[in-house]
């Protein structure tokens, strides 16, 4: 047996910021640094009489019987930390987060565990670098004791924790930082360099405007002030250099210096504005050709009056921009992109000085603008290049007696007469393979550009009748082919869209950048993101601008859940497409997905700036509330989105799930039957929709019920490939709840085989269904076999998390083992150990410990861990799949509560169950319980009384 024992304890948790990356950067520097950083927090713990355990690599922990000493070790910590760091650049300073809590702890052999340390490591995690996070119980014995500064920064939920835990931050006190600071200011070097400069600069100035004749030059004096001021900076720069006593961060020497830079240039120019005034305002200059121009390509306007050739206009600009787009040296802006500056001038016509003033401020050089009308003898083209700066058109086009197809064959020709505009090298050649498609299949090439129109605004059925009709017209159309295949996959159906590209030859007459693109679809659909990741790099060491590959690198980074790399990829993007709408929506997904809300908001807000009235917006800042908690507010955001645009069906189902948080359950089924019976609704959603329904109807005990939804869908379920296995795992275990475990014990198997990844989930379904039967050997087993599956070897980092999740499921399986053998002391031992292992904290766990707890008459205990296990939510994570779990503890609790003497408690929450539970399936256990339960107490009334 381990020995243990509960005691009060201050915790100081810290670790090292942006470890992983310092490692990659150099390991051995690194490792050194570590070491000298470890050793000021061996000496310093030392020092105030804490006691370090449980440090592993670069984290580090150490506990205190005085929560005092403990704080004053933690600034002592920083502030040693700081000393090390000031003398070395910003890239190789190594920080540490440190987090202090008082609180509860469980020793065992040395170790401790329980919500006081837990609740330090959340601390440590939300601090910044450098600084030091305190709870509220720390605060309140070192408020008056601790020379510090305290910042209350507000209550936060921390995973894994139920209650909000009130957070400060803690800093050295504000007169010996600022005394510090001053008297290292005052003895820098710089500071009496630049103070000399000044005063001899001025002493200048005014002997020149003493001595200078009334009829000497005008240059003389701007001239001086001029070279002053370019001298100035580089003396600053010197004296900083020289000062080798006072080491500042690099950080403060680049901001003086762009301060300086530009106070001189602002000197300067005032000096010269006078001068200069007349020449400016009357010449008007080309730009410098740029190493790389930002350009944009206008649709081209009809002018015929025929509208039947409107979709010339775009097809045109599709053409040039995609030519131009094959360049290394130009840099092509999307359509989105422009669409947004277009945005400020709905309704206006041509391209004005008005939109060549708002491309100039959102970063375009220059414009490709141009009409077609009625000629003599038939259609007349003029086409420009224009310089936003000064409106200057570079490189004018003219043709005449053109048809529709010539008009079209006019697009490879005018790509090389903007390139020679912008001086690009003639060396580069131009495919024509495109626009020759389009001349000879007119409207299939319509059809084409109709499709790109649907796909951009997630019309997936529109976007897919235009492609195949572009096929049907023009069956070699290889391009329209590729865009079909991406709108099958988003729509759900990854088998069709391989097999679409399966149809595209090795030897099809693509260019260079078309070919990769076909290339890295097929390994993005098989889900080989390594390989994506190798043709979308390749891609854009060609061709470094192209903003679609650059997104698919970033979706390649995506399936790998190498989330760094993909915002990294985004935010590159949005460095070349700031106005691009869609990448601000993504970018807000993404930072919702990893949790970093409040960089989600700042993303979303970008997006609604652009697109104030998009539903697609309003449902996303939904999600954000639905995950902050604020699920009023969440609901009003989703309504506004089908205000906007009725039956948006991301909103529907954000909104069903909304209604479930809520506790409307009625309206969250209705709205899930109709959403997962949508044939109109794309596959994905639907399929979402339906796992939603399904899980929900296991939560209230109806079990047969759920079984439809899954089933229904089952072919499209199949397609999508990554949920199947779920599905049937889901399917089986309802049939165990009805007592069929035949069927059970196909489907689960069936789920184990299809498995895309380790089948932990699914082989926990297979020992939870033994559990049911009794079968505690078989149960056992199962476990050992979830313990001993092979991990994946690609991520190490990927393979530890599986194994954390794998092992603890296992120590469960053989926890709840031991409850049914009725050792409730080793169960709960064992039990009580999965709770403290690392991984998501799932309610089945708690639900079984409290389990344990009653078996062992350990009532109070047993109460509070039900509850915990009814009431918790992942804020991160909606899991309507577990709504199950969260009923039973529900039913637990009364249980709990009878058992106690509480009859009146019991009932209440007997009768809160059997209302979630008023349509299970008929002889359910735990309804049968629950109405026992009920029944039982009016009996002991009716007898009292």
């Amino acid at each position: 047996m381990l020995k243990d024992s509960r005691k009060i304890a201050a915790i100081l948790a810290a670790d090292v910021v942006e470890y992983s990356r310092l490692m990659g950067s150099d390991d051995a520097a690194t490792l050194a640094a570590l070491k000298v950083r470890r050793a000021i927090f061996d000496r310093l713990v030392s020092e105030f009489d804490g006691q370090e355990f449980g440090s592993v690599g670069d984290s580090l922990m150490a506990q205190f019987s005085s929560v005092i000493n403990a704080v004053r070790c933690a600034l002592a910590i920083q502030q040693a930390i700081e000393a090390e760091n000031a003398p070395l650049p910003n890239a190789q300073r190594m920080s540490l987060r440190i987090g202090v809590n008082l609180g509860d702890v469980i020793e065992e052999n040395g170790a401790l565990f329980g919500d006081g340390v837990n609740v330090a490591a959340r601390l440590q995690s939300l601090a910044t670098p450098g600084g030091v996070l305190i709870s509220g119980a720390v605060y309140e014995h070192v408020r008056n004791r601790v020379a510090a500064q305290f910042n209350d920064v507000g209550s936060h939920q921390v995973k894994n924790i139920t209650e909000p835990v009130r957070v400060f931050e803690v800093a050295a006190p504000m007169a010996a930082t600022l005394g510090r600071r001053l008297t290292a200011i005052v003895n820098r070097r710089v500071i009496i360099a630049t103070a000399a400069y000044l005063l001899g600069a001025g002493l200048a100035v005014s002997i020149l405007s003493r001595l200078t004749a009334a009829d000497a030059s005008p240059l003389l004096m701007p001239a001086l002030i001029t070279l002053l001021a370019a001298g100035f900076v580089p003396a600053m720069i010197a004296a900083w250099k020289s000062d080798r006593r006072h080491r500042a961060p690099p950080w403060i020497g680049f901001t003086a210096t762009t301060a300086a830079t530009v106070v001189c240039c602002i000197v300067t120019w005032a000096a010269w504005d006078s001068f200069f005034a007349d020449q400016a305002r009357a010449s008007i200059r080309r730009s410098v050709p740029k190493p790389q121009p930002v350009i944009a390509v206008a649709a081209f306007q009809n002018q015929t009056g025929d509208v039947k050739l409107d979709w010339l206009s775009e097809g045109i600009a599709s053409l040039v921009r995609d030519g131009l787009a094959e360049s290394s040296h130009l840099i092509v802006v999307s359509p989105t992109r422009w669409q947004a500056v277009l945005r400020d001038h709905e309704g206006g016509v041509g391209i004005g000085a008005d939109v060549l003033s708002s491309a100039a401020r959102a970063g375009i050089d220059f414009v490709v603008s141009g009409e077609f009308m009625e000629g003599p003898r038939g259609l007349l083209l003029t086409a420009r290049l224009s310089d936003v700066d000064g409106g200057v058109n570079l490189a004018p086009h003219r043709r005449e007696d053109l048809s529709a197809q010539t008009l079209l064959g006019e697009a490879s020709r005018l790509v090389l007469v903007i390139k020679g505009g912008l001086g690009v090298p003639h060396t580069e050649s131009v495919a024509g393979f495109s626009a020759d498609f389009a001349v000879n299949n007119m409207t299939a090439y319509e059809a084409y550009l109709n499709g790109i129109g649907f796909f951009l605004k997630f019309d997936y059925r529109s976007a897919e009748r235009a492609f195949r009709k572009a096929l049907e017209l023009a069956p070699n159309f290889h391009m329209a082919r590729y865009r079909l295949a991406h709108v099958e996959v988003a729509s759900g159906d990854t088998e069709a869209g391989l097999a679409t590209l399966d149809k595209i030859p090795k030897d099809a007459p693509l260019t260079r950048r078309e070919r990769l693109y076909v290339d890295g679809a097929h390994a993005y659909f098989e889900r080989d993101a390594g390989r994506a990741q190798a043709i979308y790099s390749s891609m854009l060491q060609e061709f470094p601008f192209d903003v679609e590959a650059r997104w698919l690198l970033a979706l390649s980074y995506d399936l790998a859940f190498e989330d760094d790399a993909a915002v990294a990829e985004l935010k590159r993007l949005l460095e070349q497409e700031p106005q691009n709408d869609y990448l601000w929506s993504y970018l807000g997904e993404t930072y919702l997905r990893l949790g970093d809300y409040d960089l989600a908001r700042q993303a979303l807000d970008q997006y609604l700036k652009l697109k104030p009235r998009d539903p697609f917006g309003f449902t996303t800042l939904g999600q954000l509330d639905q995950l902050t908690g604020n699920l009023n507010d969440a609901a009003d955001h989703f309504v506004h989105a089908l205000e906007l645009e009725p039956g948006f069906v991301p909103a529907r189902l954000a909104l069903a799930r909304t209604q479930v948080l809520r506790n409307r359950w009625d309206d969250a089924e209705a709205q899930l039957r109709r959403l997962a019976t949508d044939e109109e609704a794309p596959a994905g959603i639907r399929i979402d929709a339906a796992f939603d329904l399904s899980a929900l109807l296991r939560g209230q005990g109806r079990f047969d019920d759920s079984l439809r939804p899954l089933e229904t869908l089952e072919p499209l379920i199949h397609k999508e490939v990554v949920g199947e296995a779920m599905a049937l795992a889901q399917r089986g275990t309802a049939h165990a709840e009805l007592g069929q475990f035949v069927q059970a014990d196909k489907l689960i198997t069936l789920a184990i085989e299809r498995s895309p990844g380790v089948p932990t989930r699914y082989l926990f379904a297979r020992a939870s269904v033994l559990l049911m039967r009794g079968d505690t050997a078989g149960a056992r087993a199962v476990a050992a076999q979830i313990r001993n599956q092979p991990m994946p070897q690609d991520s190490p980092h990927d393979a530890a998390m599986v194994q954390e999740d794998a092992f603890r499921a296992a120590a469960y399986l053989e926890g709840m083992a031991d409850l049914l053998v009725e050792s409730p002391l080793k169960a709960r031992e064992a039990l009580t150990r999965v709770l403290a292992m690392p991984g998501y904290q799932y309610s089945i766990y708690k639900l079984g410990t409290a389990r344990a707890l009653m078996q062992e008459r350990k009532l109070p205990e047993a109460l509070e861990m039900a509850r915990a296990a009814a009431s918790e939510r992942d804020a991160g994570e909606i899991r309507l799949d577990l709504e199950l779990d969260r009923s039973r503890a529900l039913l637990l609790e009364a249980d709990i509560l009878a058992a106690m003497g509480d009859e009146a408690a019991s009932t209440a929450r007997a009768r809160e169950f059997l209302r979630r539970w008023k349509a299970a399936d008929p002889g359910q256990r735990d309804r049968v319980r629950a109405e026992h339960l009920v029944v039982l107490t009016v009996k002991t009334r009716s007898n009292g009384s």
